[in-house]
């Protein structure tokens, strides 16, 4: 998930049931934090691009953090296809 020009540092919440595929995606470069019993939180470094499509994927398990700005991107994108299906 690093080739391409924007990487950037992505913070989200996952359900805990996907950190198998957290793992499988990002490797070992993903930093884990406020683990509860249903919920972590992920930070990894990616390409912006090819994160907006992996978020689009596992969006009914987790949500975007940080950054705000790429935050917004996935409202963006998610408000655009909401309009194409409603």
């Amino acid at each position: 998930m690093m080739s391409g020009n924007e990487v950037a540092r992505v913070t989200f919440r996952a359900a805990s049931n996907i950190v198998g595929h957290i793992l499988d995606w990002f490797g070992k470069d993903v930093e884990f934090n406020n683990i509860q019993i249903d919920t972590v939180d992920v930070s990894v470094f990616v390409n912006e691009d090819a994160m907006r499509y992996w978020v689009l994927q596992f969006g009914q398990h987790i949500e975007v953090l940080q950054t705000n700005r790429f935050r917004k991107s996935i409202i963006d994108a998610v408000t655009e296809m909401y309009e194409k299906y409603n």
